[in-house]
């Protein structure tokens, strides 16, 4: 079945701002993460997207929004969101922690981005976007003590999209 993470996704919003954040609540039952513009509340992010420029951002969240499922029927395992440049400058896969154990968080989310970015090449072409990236932030752990630069390696050889461990999302 066809997926079109734009078109389908029912909680799409459109951001300028020149900060703000994404969150997810956590909350039972599941829900998707969302946008929150107050800076008062930064605290509670679990990651901060810096806009400097202001660009017009289209934020398309994916886990519990879009119905994605393998052939059993069972769940995929995908992203929380996609932040998108309008017009296809930059793409951005996201996938928020908040784990005390920062390496398992890491490892799960980049199995969820590699997932989310196969079921998107499946449905999407990748390379109408001139810059992709995807970012695996966790909360608790804003940013790794360690490097794994051979991973992010391998993973932008098997996707032929950046990985970054942070909990910062920095739009040019």
């Amino acid at each position: 079945m066809k997926i079109d993470f734009f078109a389908d996704n029912p909680k799409h919003e459109t951001i300028d701002d020149e900060l703000f954040g994404i969150v997810d609540d956590e909350s039972e039952p599941p829900q998707p993460v969302r946008i929150d513009r107050e800076r008062s509340s930064s605290r509670t992010w679990n990651c901060t997207v810096a806009n400097p420029a202001e660009k017009t951002i289209d934020f398309y969240p994916v886990d519990h929004c879009l119905d994605l499922r393998r052939e059993d029927g069972s769940q995929e395992k995908c992203c929380d969101a996609l932040l998108a440049e309008t017009g296809g400058g930059q793409l951005f896969f996201l996938e928020l922690k908040n784990r005390r154990k920062s390496a398992d968080a890491v490892d799960d989310a980049i199995e969820q981005l590699a997932n989310t970015i196969r079921i998107f090449q499946q449905n999407h072409n990748l390379p109408f976007w001139k810059k992709t990236v995807a970012y695996a932030a966790n909360r608790k752990h804003p940013s790794f003590n360690f490097s794994r630069k051979d991973e992010m390696l391998k993973f932008r050889q098997e996707h032929h999209v950046r990985l970054v461990i942070s909990a910062r999302i920095e739009i040019f």
